[in-house]
């Protein structure tokens, strides 16, 4: 199996993962983030200095992943570490080529994730099932593959 196919069915199982609600401190986030991209606000200096931050705008650049910056911002939220950081930037991408959309805004975030967003667990478990034996599959996926 090609690792462009590989991509595709764990973005797929990642997009269709099981979920949870969001609850009111994450919805209030997400409000500001919507509120900030209609009002196309800056979403600051220092939001752009976080680890979490630069992992997802570096890891977006190196796939071909365009996003808002709101976007960044709600993904900063959402990821307890590095590695769920990339999961999501992955997913994305697919998404981003599948429905042939410009740069994902903080409405297909919202269409994407409509019933919440993948649980600690199922984020385990797709983390797992992106293994590639010892490496992992996401690390071997640049521009090029997502675009096959």
């Amino acid at each position: 199996m090609s690792i462009n196919t590989q991509w595709k069915n764990w973005a797929i199982e990642f997009i269709s993962a099981l979920t949870i609600p969001m609850d009111k401190q994450l919805t209030k986030v997400f409000m500001m983030c919507r509120l900030a991209e209609s009002a196309k606000k800056d979403i600051g200096q220092e939001l752009k200095e976080e680890f979490v931050y630069k992992i997802i705008d570096k890891r977006a650049q190196f796939i071909g992943l365009t996003m808002t910056e709101p976007v960044k911002m709600m993904l900063c939220m959402l990821c307890n570490s590095p590695g769920t950081a990339v999961m999501y930037v992955y997913a994305l991408r697919y998404f981003q080529v599948n429905a042939k959309l410009g740069p994902i805004n903080t409405e297909d975030l919202a269409a994407l994730f409509a019933y919440g967003f993948p649980s600690e667990a199922e984020l385990s478990r797709l983390w797992d099932l992106q293994k590639n034996g010892a490496s992992n599959l996401l690390d071997q996926i640049n521009k090029e593959v997502t675009e096959e």
